[in-house]
């Protein structure tokens, strides 16, 4: 057999449409904002030039650091009240959301998803992970 050459892009294309937008204007939700994988992946998006809206129920102070504009929302992303509450926040604000990091339940992607979806540029990332899941001692 013989081998062809493919040409693989460099980006994905939803990749490659965010990196088109001028770091100035870009806005990046991040759950879990105040330790662990939110609160690194905050500090990447800030080091990239996000605005950050960081959301936690702790305080998110250490992560505010890392980002030259940073709107902090205490709430449970478990409460549908909580997250409407913060989507507006967020669009008062900044009036747009970009990327939205969701290391919670999936109710933000609804909330955040309505003013992505005005914009037609956006990403959604879900993370989950085996620590999230309740464990049966005894």
């Amino acid at each position: 057999m013989r081998r062809r050459d493919i040409d693989v892009p460099s980006a994905p294309p939803q990749c490659a449409t965010l990196d088109r937008m001028t770091t100035n204007s870009r806005v990046a939700i991040v759950t879990g904002a105040a330790q662990g994988i939110g609160r690194r992946t905050a500090e990447v998006l800030a080091g990239q030039g996000y605005a950050l809206a960081l959301l936690d129920l702790q305080s998110t102070s250490r992560t505010r650091e890392s980002a030259a504009d940073a709107l902090e929302l205490l709430g449970d992303v478990s409460s549908e009240a909580d997250v409407e509450r913060m989507a507006r926040q967020v669009e008062d604000r900044f009036g747009r959301a970009d990327v939205l990091v969701n290391n919670g339940p999936f109710l933000l992607s609804r909330a955040f998803g309505r003013i992505m979806l005005r914009q037609g540029v956006s990403a959604l990332v879900n993370v989950a992970s085996i620590a999230g899941r309740p464990t049966r001692h005894g």
